[in-house]
């Protein structure tokens, strides 16, 4: 599997549970960290 470290993410949207869409152009020209966990019970 080839690194991806440096590539451009593909535009996607998330959105909130009040119904806010954030979507990753937004952010363009900003520095953003973002962090995906799953959450284990």
């Amino acid at each position: 599997m080839a690194s991806l470290v440096g590539s451009k993410a593909p535009d996607f949207e998330l959105a909130e549970p009040s119904g806010a869409v954030h979507r990753l152009a937004d952010f363009a020209g900003h520095y953003l960290l973002l962090v995906f966990h799953r959450h284990l019970r």
